[in-house]
């Protein structure tokens, strides 16, 4: 019962991540990947691949870079590593993604907080999740226990 709460409270809980969290794991596949290519195989066109398909699963290891950089041995490598990554990752965000996808940038938009008709129905909402619909799932789900039960 409290992990049904749990799961479904609004704030700051893992059901409401959980797309970005798979998101991290893949991207930390890929950069596990990235460092292996890198650092054990010493392949810098699969590293820097892989690399760029962690930064875009998820943008936060993009600071990372400096890490493969530190362990790719060659100064020519690096260099390659480096304009094949950012160049690419550059030329994505900047021109192919808001071409392809035109809402792309939408979540950066700060003026939808003063949306004051949105935010009030994101309050309603919240508070009936709260109030009414987290109290119908446990009554609706002791109920279906007791019917399996018996």
């Amino acid at each position: 019962m409290i992990t049904l709460l749990y799961s479904c409270s609004v704030i700051g809980t893992s059901i409401q991540f959980s797309p970005l969290m798979l998101n991290s794991n893949l991207a930390t596949i890929f950069f596990a990947l990235s460092i292996y290519y890198a650092y054990v195989r010493d392949k810098i066109v699969p590293s820097s691949l892989f690399f760029i398909a962690s930064v875009l699963s998820y943008e936060i290891f993009l600071p990372l870079i400096l890490l493969n950089l530190f362990l790719i041995k060659e100064n020519k490598k690096r260099i390659l590593f480096a304009i094949l990554t950012t160049g690419f990752i550059v030329i994505f965000r900047k021109i192919i993604q808001p071409g392809l996808f035109v809402n792309s940038y939408e979540r950066e938009f700060v003026g939808k907080i003063f949306e004051l008709k949105r935010v009030a129905l994101v309050v309603i909402f919240d508070l009936k999740l709260f109030f009414k619909d987290i109290f119908m799932v446990i009554y609706k789900g002791v109920l279906n226990m007791k019917k399996c039960m018996f």
